[in-house]
């Protein structure tokens, strides 16, 4: 059997606020193998967005271990969890404004997909035009179709695939 390519051991979160600490994880164990499917399943507030975002690396855990193809996230080094997020993981959040990167505008969000999103924006007619709405750096004035492109073909959205080794 092989290694499984994440594994959570005593893994917890605690954020802190102004009036005290709210625990979204408490000592989680979990393994996952790649070529595996797994449902993230719970109640609100039950800790299943802290956990995708601490496999994606957005968030450190509090204590525990989380070892992601060998590397261990909860004592990364930030440019290893940059590393992590461009070539290994991504989160897309339930809201979808959300997944934008604030200094990028709308436009270099679709720039940045290797010619899918301008291939989009043109059959919006958008592509060869300096739209003032792809100059802005928030989604404000997008609309229906238009704004789904921009969130389906954004940075945040490029998912990387793992070859078995």
């Amino acid at each position: 059997m092989p290694e499984p390519f994440v594994v959570c051991s005593g893994l917890s979160k605690t954020y802190v606020t102004p009036t005290g600490g709210i625990e979204a994880l408490h000592s989680v164990d979990a393994e996952f193998s790649l070529g595996e499917i797994t449902a993230v399943v719970g109640a609100s507030g039950s800790g299943k967005s802290t956990l995708l975002r601490a496999l994606a690396g957005l968030d450190r855990p509090t204590s525990g271990a989380l070892l992601v193809h060998g590397d261990d996230l909860s004592r990364a080094a930030p440019a290893d969890l940059r590393r992590h997020r461009r070539a290994v993981a991504t989160y897309v959040s339930q809201k979808a404004a959300d997944n934008f990167i604030p200094h990028l505008t709308m436009r270099e969000h679709v720039e940045n997909t290797e010619g899918r999103g301008v291939t989009l924006l043109t059959e919006f007619g958008l592509g060869n035009q300096q739209c003032p709405k792809l100059a802005r750096r928030d989604d404000q004035g997008l609309y229906g179709s238009l704004r789904n492109c921009v969130y389906q073909c954004g940075p945040s959205r490029q998912l990387r695939k793992f070859a078995h080794e």
